[in-house]
């Protein structure tokens, strides 16, 4: 009788193991040993001990499931043993070579849980209540970063509101998203690095701006006329996924409110443009509202930060309906077809969508796909618009958006050109042909190797950035060069260009900036709102001296379009630059370019553009460096406020702090010389007052 009854007693202790996380069983006071508890399940799964048929894998890395828990803190801390995952399974598998072909009970069976993240195992332990409450589960303005001191994965991972999460809804039940589900330690150190990166970072104004989930439409993007909400396809990571599947980059729907369980509904609400619009102002002002004044809300709180799998997906058999992401394979854009960005336009008078086609930047399309900006040069020279300037309708220039620094890489197909010929110009090849590993220049420079400060190799930054800087300097100076060692210094070495130290990177930056300031003073004001005289694209130019008048006469030197055409691209070549901060170091001789022609454009109109580099030296050193109606009456010079993240500010940046400040005063021109330097070729060899004399790059 106490044989027969053995197989219970054996599976009831098993049940039992299972009770806690992290803890010990109810009632016992024995530490949890997760080891102990585990043998059973590694006694089959291990490829020592195994029938003959290899050991269990992972799926995604391939790698053997006992091999990566065992090194996995749910076994060096004892967290969670297989059981407290996958359930004791003690009846799975109902063959004679099975367990279950001589433990049973009554034909009961207890099946283990295959996926035990879809089945949202990890929120056991990972989806604690927040132990500080009245603080909005976490969210605490007071601290320094934003997140109590104290607080759960929870917080980090699920908390709403003012910051984006980490477990959008669409990430529910889908930890292995980020997650390696057998060894939780695979890639720690790149979600550390991702969090603290533009991507990852929940207060940033790419999240917080807007709940950009909401932000779409159901006309796809290469009939997108006249609308403008599309921000779902860079702001969400779901977006950008259906953006760019199938090498399509048309889909721009919002994305389905969630269901009665939490998650996404595919039927659910979506605040698809024209149906559904967000009135800047007015009784609907930031609110979801139809033609007939409903006002629509989504259940679903959360945001999305542009995860892992935004970047990665994993090579597997039933990818396409399990999908995960953290292997580190990449996904795959437009390798050899490179990407298509449809650019709608809308203004007074004109309405189009202007294709561009990029050149391949192999693995870097996806960075490609939405630093490329929203807005084109080229559509200046579409002939309705052309049509619409001309008839004095003073249409909007198009603008870029932030952080284009794809687009700027491949400057040429995106800017405003004055000259028709391509020998005008000249793009800095290098750049673009940076390949390491075959991916591309993006990922090569701002995603180097480097050393692992955990077991000391080698692996990819996930800071997104090829340097870092000072945040608290006004100027945010640059302190070191992380792509240096890897990749600039390949050419950078005084043999083939001249090395590279922060210092020198400063000096270009601030280069760059002051001239691309001066340009901005230059341009007239406002830029496309006609005052009586003055203003406009057609009119009278007085921020430049002698004031020019543009007009609408054809200027056949520069490929025949009106004249006040060139006005508006110069105007799109300052927002083209001035949003992408790191522009001076993407194409370094093409931005110079981009900034002269619009400064000479400026100061001649038609007459004398392309003639005189005396009169760009003249108004390069004379441009004023004074005040607008932006900053107070007593406040004077040009000030730089366009900058990468902050991490120690809730919103991300502020809106209220200038980053950097350039003067000019008769005993001071240092900030002024550091315009004619960066923008002049040559500067530093001319004998600068025999003549004064500003020469094109």
């Amino acid at each position: 009788m106490k044989l027969k009854f053995l197989p219970i007693l054996i599976t009831i202790t098993g049940l039992t193991l299972l009770a806690g996380c992290g803890g010990g069983p109810t009632g016992d006071a024995a530490p949890k040993n997760t080891l102990a508890e585990s043998q059973g399940c590694i006694s089959c799964h291990d490829a020592a001990s195994h029938d003959g048929t290899g050991a269990a894998l992972t799926p995604g890395t391939q790698k053997p499931v006992v091999t990566e828990w065992m090194a996995s803190t749910h076994n060096t801390a004892n967290g969670a043993s297989c059981r407290d995952c996958h359930g004791s399974g003690y009846l799975h598998d109902s063959t004679a070579a099975s367990c279950s072909g001589c433990h049973s009970v009554g034909g009961q069976a207890v099946n283990p849980l295959k996926n035990p993240d879809a089945s949202n195992q990890c929120a056991k332990c990972h989806d604690k209540v927040n132990p500080r409450p009245g603080q909005n589960d976490g969210y605490s303005p007071l601290t320094a970063n934003g997140v109590p001191p104290d607080s759960t994965t929870r917080f980090t991972h699920f908390s709403t509101g003012k910051r984006a999460n980490y477990v959008a809804s669409n990430y529910r039940h889908n930890c292995r998203q980020c997650h390696n589900p057998h060894d939780n330690t695979y890639g720690e150190e790149q979600r550390g690095q991702w969090a603290d990166s533009g991507h990852g970072n929940t207060r940033g104004l790419a999240r917080t701006a807007q709940d950009f989930k909401t932000r779409g439409t159901n006309i796809s993007l290469d009939k997108n006329i006249g609308n403008n909400n599309y921000c779902v396809r860079c702001h969400t990571s779901t977006g950008f996924i259906n953006f760019v599947a199938g090498d399509a980059f048309t889909n721009v729907n919002a994305l389905s409110d969630i269901g009665a369980d939490g998650l996404p509904d595919p039927n659910g609400f979506r605040s698809n443009a024209p149906e559904y619009t967000t009135p800047f102002s007015g009784p609907y002002a930031g609110k979801i509202v139809n033609s007939a004044g409903i006002v629509f809300a989504y259940k679903d709180t959360s945001r999305e930060t542009t995860g892992c799998n935004v970047c990665h997906l994993d090579i597997r058999s039933d990818s396409a309906t399990n999908p995960s992401s953290y292997s580190g394979t990449l996904r795959k854009v437009a390798v050899a077809t490179g990407v298509q960005i449809y650019y709608p336009y809308s203004s007074t008078g004109y309405k189009n969508v202007t294709p561009v086609q990029f050149d391949t930047f192999n693995n870097s399309n996806l960075c490609l796909t939405c630093h490329s900006g929203r807005a084109t040069g080229k559509t200046i020279s579409e002939p309705g618009l052309i049509s619409s300037v001309v008839a004095n309708k003073n249409p909007s220039a198009p603008n870029i958006h932030d952080f284009a620094g794809g687009a700027v890489l491949q400057g040429e197909k995106t800017a405003f050109l004055f000259y028709t010929s391509p020998t005008k110009y000249k793009f800095t090849t290098q750049h673009r042909e940076l390949n390491a590993d075959g991916n591309g220049p993006c990922i090569t420079c701002h995603m180097p190797m480097v050393p692992s400060s955990l077991n000391g190799s080698q692996i990819h930054s996930h800071l997104f950035s090829p340097v870092t800087w000072n945040q608290d300097d006004l100027n945010q100076d640059i302190t070191e060069i992380i792509s240096n060692p890897t990749v600039c210094s390949g050419c950078h070495n005084d043999t083939f260009q001249s090395s590279l130290s922060p210092d020198k990177m400063n000096l270009l930056r601030k280069g760059f900036r002051v001239s691309l300031l001066i340009l901005g003073r230059l341009l007239p004001q406002p830029f496309n709102k006609p005052l009586t005289g003055n203003g406009g694209w057609t009119g009278t130019n007085s921020n430049v001296t002698p004031n020019v008048t543009y007009g609408t006469a054809p200027i056949p030197a520069l490929g025949n379009k009106p004249a006040a055409v060139y006005t508006m691209g110069a105007n799109y070549d300052y927002s083209f630059l001035f949003n992408e901060p790191s522009s001076y170091a993407h194409s370094p001789i093409l931005v110079r370019q981009l900034i002269y022609d619009s400064i000479d454009w400026l100061i001649h109109g038609a007459t004398g553009f392309g003639t005189s580099p005396v009169d760009v030296y003249a108004a390069i050193k004379s441009a004023p460096f004074t005040t607008t109606t932006k900053y107070p009456a007593n406040k004077t010079g040009l000030f730089w406020n366009k900058t990468d993240v902050v991490q120690g500010e809730i919103l991300g940046i502020s809106i209220n702090k200038d980053y950097a400040s350039y003067t000019d005063t008769p005993t001071y021109t240092a900030d002024r010389d550091a315009a004619l330097f960066y923008l002049c070729k040559n500067y530093n060899t001319i004998p600068i007052t025999n003549p004064a004399q500003c020469e094109r790059w």
